[in-house]
This record gives structure tokens, C-alpha cells and sequence, in this order.
């Protein structure tokens, strides 16, 4: 069943909170009576873990990473009268702890689970209440057994989704149809490319609960997942035809990632997040934080150009946000500040949503959070706003005051417009309408 914003039930009202005008959105029934302080927990999204540590940084607030196969952490949530305490780990985890949730997928899913009282499991989560918001570099899963129909994302960078290699021998640019061709093992050696060296392409892509993953699938293949593995064949694919071997699962966005760095490193694909690429190339003094491993973001070429000759050998990084014959780079170097940046030509709120965007790859990034939740309100005033029209309240997320936060991290921040009568809001709703 689908619901308007009408239809549903929204907290409104505007309260300051001590810490830091943290924004609280009252609700109009009776509110828990609680003994112990409201613990908000985040998880999900390896894409924007490290934006929203700088957001829930607060008292009583943790904001648990991704699960990494190659980084050790653990996280303890204090017990509140909604969850009991528990103890999150990567990259495993024995009884009595809990593996951390790994990928946008698996955020939900923990926020989904949360309000069923059977999250980290039925004892520890019968409050109902130990996840309470989703980090989500993907959009609303609209199918059976996605999200609730009570989700609401919030939108609150922009971000792209491109093609990364570490080949000399991939072009330093790509027409969309390019891409899909290489991930349907239509295309399978680089030299079938214009500017491609000879080798046979080895297909890397994220985890089926990464929404990187998701949104390359969505929104740069069509929707269509990447093909099977298949032999050699030039009577159909022509003489330079290598064959194409299973695509591998990487960690998202982990140029360093083992099975990457393998025998067929130099004529790997795999997409990558540019605000993750450029907030690595701006911490390459930091190994922690660069993890690169030699992996380049490729060049994107407009799907109404022809694929232009590949500007050099190995591929180097443009100076300037248009490339030539109609070609863009997805992340722009500033010589002054010598920092990569979004190129906001290319991403911006309009071709997000549009049907035919200028670069496919654009995408929002967003906090999800859950009306049946019993911390909606504590979660509202951090990461929304109130989308009732009745108030302006909105979180310093969606006011604009966290924009050098979000510039920082490599993400594009959203301009500010009305938004359900809301004035001066930067961020954006969407909403599961099935």
C-alpha cells in the first residue's frame, strides 16, 4: 500500500537540546517514560561511516562502521530502556558480541529488524530500539522484503558513482554503453576499447548489500546485474575476444582490497565512489585513509559522444572538469587548494532525479530513519527535519551548517530550498511508497 506525506502520522514541534542545538521534534503523544539516557546507534553505508562520525559525535550517540574483512574494531552500545547493551565487532565476532552490519543493505535491514525486536537478536533487541538510523549510499528498496513502508530518507550530499581501474591498458575514458558492454561480457579485452592496450578485463564489483554496488547496477547498467562468467567466443564477439571470467566481490570502494591486488590487477574494472576517491586522494600522506592502491577513477564520456582517443598512458587526471570531445570527469583538481572536488557541472539535485542524467552515476546519499521507531524523535532531530509543514524545525544536517563537513569528506552538499514548506532545507526526502 502506498502512503502520501499526508497520510502519515508526523512528529512535529521544535525543542533545542543542550548539546549543541541539537534539534528534537516533539511528539504530540505521551512520550516513554525512560530510566536510562537514549543511546542512538547508526550502521550501514561504508560510503559515509566516516562523514557521519564528524554528525554523531555527541553523548550517547555511536555511529558503528561497516564490517571490514581487513580492520579490526569494536563498538559498545550502552543499554537504554530500548535495546540492551551490546558489543559490535569486524571482522568476526563470537557469542555473547555481534559482527557488525556491513553495507547500506544490511543497515536497513538492521534498522527493519530493530522495530521487529529481533535485532543484534530477540533477547538484546526486544525494546525494539538498538539501530535506529541507516546509513544508505542507495536509494529506497521499493521491492518484497525491502524496506518498511514507515522509512524515510533523508538525502544529504551528493555523490557519483563511477568506473576505476588500475590498468595501463583501460582508455582513460568510457561511453556509458561501454561500461554496460564490459559488465554484460559483450566487451572483454581492453583492446576492443579505442585507446586500450591488449588485456583480458577482469570484472570486480561491491557486495549485494553495498549501495555502491546497487547504485552502478541501477544507475549506470541499467539494471542490469553484471553477466555470468562465459568462454571465449569470436564468432559472436570477434577476433580480439578473451572470454569472461566471474566477477569478484570487493569490499566497496577498497582499492587495497586483497582479492583486487591479485594476478589480474592490472586489467581490473571496478566502480567506485568519486567522493570516496577524492577524500582518499586528499589523505594520500595517510595510508589508513588512502587506500587507493593505484586504482584511478576513469573518465566518463557523455552517452551522446563518440569515445574520444585515450588522452595518455596511464591514465592521469584532467586539469579541468571537461575533458575532450565531449568527455567528463567525474572530480575536478583546484591547483590553488590542491584538492580534488566534485565537479557540481556534473552532480547536482537535478540530474539526480532525473530519467536521462547528464553522468548516470549521481547519486544522493542518506540517513534512514523509521517512524514506528521508539527514538524517531531523538533520530529526527539529528539527521531530518519536519517535512509536516506545521514547523522549520530541521537538524544542523539539513540546515546547512554541516556543508564544510560533507565538503571535507568529498561529498557535494545539497543547495538549500523549501522542501514540504520547510524554508532554508538542505537536504531531501524520499520516501518507500510500497
Amino acid at each position: 500500500m502506498s502512503l502520501s506525506l499526508r497520510q502519515r502520522t508526523l512528529r512535529v514541534g521544535l525543542s533545542l537540546g543542550a548539546a549543541a542545538g541539537i534539534v528534537a521534534f516533539a511528539v504530540p503523544s505521551p512520550v516513554q517514560a525512560d530510566t536510562l539516557p537514549i543511546q542512538i546507534t547508526a550502521a550501514g553505508s561504508d560510503t559515509t561511516e566516516l562523514l557521519m562520525d564528524q554528525i554523531l559525535n555527541g553523548a550517547n550517540q555511536t555511529n558503528i562502521h561497516s564490517q571490514d574483512p581487513a580492520i579490526t574494531f569494536s563498538y559498545t552500545v550502552p543499554a537504554d530502556d530500548r535495546c540492551g547493551v551490546a558489543t559490535y565487532k569486524s571482522p568476526t565476532a563470537v557469542a555473547p558480541d555481534f559482527v557488525a552490519p556491513q553495507g547500506s543493505g544490511a543497515g536497513r535491514n538492521a534498522v527493519k529488524n530493530s522495530i521487529a525486536g529481533t535485532f543484534p537478536d530477540a533477547t538484546v533487541g526486544a525494546g525494539k530500539g538498538c539501530v535506529d538510523i541507516a546509513r544508505s549510499s542507495a536509494d529506497p528498496r521499493q521491492t518484497a522484503g525491502g524496506d518498511l513502508i514507515s522509512f524515510e530518507y533523508y538525502a544529504f550530499a551528493l555523490d557519483m558513482v563511477t568506473w576505476a581501474s588500475p590498468s595501463l591498458n583501460a582508455p582513460g575514458t568510457l561511453t556509458n554503453q561501454q561500461i554496460k558492454d564490459i559488465y554484460s561480457c559483450k566487451i572483454t579485452n581492453w583492446a576492443q576499447l579505442p585507446g586500450g592496450g591488449s588485456g583480458a578485463i577482469k570484472r570486480y564489483y561491491p557486495s549485494l548489500s553495498s549501495g555502491t554496488g546497487t547504485t552502478f547496477t541501477n544507475k549506470v547498467l541499467g539494471g542490469a546485474a553484471p553477466a555470468a562468467a562465459r568462454a571465449i567466443d569470436t564468432a559472436t564477439f570477434g577476433s580480439l575476444d578473451l572470454g569472461c571470467s566471474a566477477v569478484v566481490t570487493i569490499v566497496e570502494n577498497h582499492g587495497n582490497d586483497p582479492l583486487l591486488l591479485g594476478a589480474d590487477y592490472q586489467n581490473a574494472i571496478v566502480p567506485y565512489s568519486s567522493a570516496k576517491y577524492s577524500y582518499q586522494a586528499n589523505n594520500s600522506a595517510n595510508p589508513t585513509i588512502d587506500i587507493r592502491a593505484g586504482v584511478r577513477l576513469g573518465g566518463f564520456t557523455n552517452t551522446n559522444q563518440a569515445s574520444p582517443a585515450n588522452p595518455s598512458n596511464p591514465i592521469t587526471w584532467d586539469a579541468t572538469a571537461a575533458g575532450t570531445n565531449g568527455s567528463t570527469y567525474p572530480v575536478t583538481w583546484n591547483a590553488g587548494s590542491k584538492k580534488f572536488f566534485l565537479n557540481s557541472a556534473v552532480v547536482n539535485d537535478t540530474n539526480e532525479g532525473s530519467p536521462t542524467p547528464t553522468y548516470p552515476g549521481v547519486r544522493f546519499v542518506y540517513n534512514v530513519i523509521d517512524q514506528n521507531s521508539p527514538s524517531y524523535t531523538t533520530a529526527a532531530g539529528l539527521v531530518a527535519y519536519d517535512i509536516s509543514g506545521a514547523t522549520t524545525a530541521k537538524s544542523p544536517l539539513c540546515a546547512g551548517s554541516k556543508s564544510s563537513v560533507i565538503l571535507s569528506q568529498g561529498f557535494l552538499p545539497i543547495a538549500a530550498s523549501t522542501q514540504n514548506g520547510n524554508p532554508g532545507v538542505t537536504c531531501r526526502l524520499k520516501l518507500e511508497t510500497s
